[in-house]
């Protein structure tokens, strides 16, 4: 069998909200490589820690060329979702470098809002009053997006650009500590 795919990630057996602040998760296919983040920032109550898993797969053996060591920088721009009311990162750009040298400069922007979802706004005021509890005021957004990878190791460099769909879950309140 042949072809992309989507897996989605129901796999928790916490309360997102009780762990996380917010995350992207997304898979970016290009002609070389299929590209697959997921930037997890933990809630307040866990010092608002990042957990980063990115990696990039040869498409033509399926093999596993890259995947982070835990060494990354971030740098995003926001742009306020009106509906929502919240800014989201309308560009990011990662760079991974790894103690053996090798590095991938990611970069990500997002073309079209596919989804938006308030569950916040749109929850009865005896939620909203759980959820302000929690800390919590959950909003999510999904994206279609354009992004170009660069790998580079001892062997020179590899770009590549392609398509991709990534969701942001906002679970917490806006705080500048999140690295939102």
């Amino acid at each position: 069998m042949q072809g992309l795919g989507y897996h989605d990630h129901q796999w928790m057996n916490a309360n997102p909200m009780a762990l996380y602040h917010h995350w992207l998760w997304g898979r970016m296919y290009t002609d070389q490589f299929t590209v697959y983040i997921y930037d997890f920032v933990a809630n307040e109550k866990y010092g608002f820690k990042p957990l980063m898993m990115f990696g990039l797969l040869d498409n033509e053996t399926g093999k596993v060329v890259f995947k982070t060591d835990g060494r990354f920088t971030r740098e995003t721009k926001l742009e306020k979702q009106a509906r929502l009311g919240r800014e989201f990162p309308k560009t990011s750009r990662y760079v991974f470098q790894n103690g053996d040298g090798r590095e991938v400069d990611f970069h990500v922007a997002w073309a079209d809002e596919i989804e938006t979802r308030d569950m916040y706004g749109k929850a009865p005021e005896p939620v909203k009053r759980q959820f302000d509890a929690m800390n919590a005021a959950p909003i999510y957004m999904r994206y279609y997006a354009k992004g170009s990878v660069t790998l580079t190791d001892p062997s020179g460099k590899i770009e590549s650009s392609g398509d991709m769909i990534y969701e942001y879950a906002y679970l917490g309140k806006p705080d500048e500590r999140a690295h939102v």
